[in-house]
């Protein structure tokens, strides 16, 4: 039966922008959820008038892990290079 499943990735996106807008779970998961990656998911969301909402805390507690896997891989980096 061909295109039975053709609507599947529009109602999978759509559980998922709506599972994001009550707050069920985040951007990143919700992506997953339908399929996409997040940044495909952000297009989606702007696309559909979903807007993107982040708890201030939560997204500067994001950064210092950012930052902390950036210092971290690049003492990697300086380590793994020769010095002459």
């Amino acid at each position: 039966m061909a295109g039975a499943d053709e609507g599947e990735p529009l109602m999978r996106l759509e559980d998922a922008l709506r599972t994001y807008q009550r707050g069920g779970a985040s951007a990143q998961w919700c992506a997953h959820a339908a399929g996409l990656s997040l940044w495909e998911f952000l297009d989606d969301m702007k696309a559909h008038g979903v807007p993107f909402v982040t708890d201030e805390d939560l997204l500067w507690e994001q950064l210092g892990e950012l930052r902390a896997s950036l210092d971290a891989r690049s003492a990697a980096d300086r380590r793994r290079t020769p010095r002459h």
